[in-house]
């Protein structure tokens, strides 16, 4: 009888690892191959708003010290985990190629002779790709993040100097006309607002050398935001929020504060959606599990910034669906000598 018992248990929990096993199949073979469209964002925005309040995750006000404290408690999990996956740079890639944004900046490095390079939001320290390739430049990179800098500096290279600070408040005490080169790579998109963006340009123009170039490769706010369907805004404010922005700047907001001469100014949306499609069919295989992301995201203060990093992950790519809300790409100003 216990023999029978015990056969019967193990074929009745091997039919179950089985139909666990093939649901689970099913589930990922119908994330790999759903078409990202206006149907499947809208089936996408019920489930997130089954769980959550959108209207409520939109509308928060976030202070430097939110933004501090989400990047601090998500930098030893999320970013390492990426950097593991994604390797040094860890950034968007761009195309086929395995390309990255410093392809971008190592171009105006070059193309103005830089001996000097600050990084804006230089994060566990990425720039240090740059760095080993170009070992006559020095390169000094800031963070709010104070996590951040010690794991950055854990890896630095002799070229390369980590500071703390806050690029929203003043920073002229890093030395006037001392970069030929101020770059940020995922990071100006933290600029918020009008009153950030404005302090940070008066930074810049104090920072940089005659001739020298601010160079931006970011996400954006398209300038057909206020046109877009109100599904693909939705998703953008989703996006904004879970990266722990109020108000992603568009590039007619950068050209407006930056007071300089746009030398360049690159759509690289098409390059970045193929990146942005596989994180959003992860994502979305994730978020077809909603009682795991309810339970998670209330475990703790740490597990909710993961769950809001991944709700990002998720509705990025619709908001950059024909670019409708979002874009992708390069910005380049230069400053003359009379700026």
């Amino acid at each position: 009888m216990t023999t029978s018992l015990g056969g019967f248990l193990a074929t009745f929990t091997l039919d179950v690892m089985f139909a666990v096993a093939l649901t689970v199949s099913f589930i990922a073979l119908e994330c790999y191959l759903t078409p990202l469209d206006d149907e499947t964002l809208a089936f996408d925005l019920e489930i997130i708003g089954g769980i959550y309040n959108i209207n409520t995750i939109t509308g928060q006000t976030i202070t430097s010290l939110e933004v501090e404290e989400q990047y601090a408690l998500t930098t030893d999990r999320d970013y390492a985990l990426l950097e593991r996956i994604m390797g040094p740079g860890m950034h968007t890639r761009l195309g086929n190629d395995n390309a990255t944004q410093f392809n971008y900046v190592m171009d105006e490095i070059q193309a103005t002779n830089a001996t000097q390079v600050l990084e804006i939001g230089c994060g566990r320290g990425h720039s240090r790709v740059l760095a080993q390739m170009m070992p006559n430049v020095q390169f000094t990179g800031i963070d709010l993040v104070e996590r951040h800098i010690e794991v950055a500096k854990s890896r630095g290279l002799a070229n390369l100097e980590y500071i703390q600070a806050d690029a929203t408040t003043d920073i002229s005490w890093l030395g006037k006309n001392r970069f030929q080169i101020i770059f940020g790579v995922e990071s100006l998109c933290h600029m918020d607002s009008d009153e950030k963006r404005s302090q940070f340009i008066a930074n810049v123009k104090s920072l940089i050398a005659p001739g020298g170039r601010l160079v931006i490769v970011d996400g954006f706010r398209s300038n057909t935001f206020a046109t877009a369907s109100p599904n693909q805004q939705k998703a953008m404010m989703l996006t904004e929020s879970g990266f722990a922005i109020m108000r992603m700047p568009s590039k007619t907001d950068w050209i407006q504060a930056a007071q300089g001469v746009v030398t360049s100014n690159k759509d690289l949306t098409a390059d970045a959606m193929p990146y942005w499609i596989l994180g959003w069919r992860i994502a979305r295989f994730i978020m077809v599990f909603p009682i795991f992301m309810h339970y998670y995201s209330r475990r703790s203060r740490a597990t909710m910034c993961t769950i809001m990093n991944l709700l990002s992950v998720a509705t990025v790519a619709h908001a950059m669906r024909n670019s409708a809300a979002a874009e992708y790409g390069v910005l380049v100003v230069m400053y003359q000598t009379d700026q």
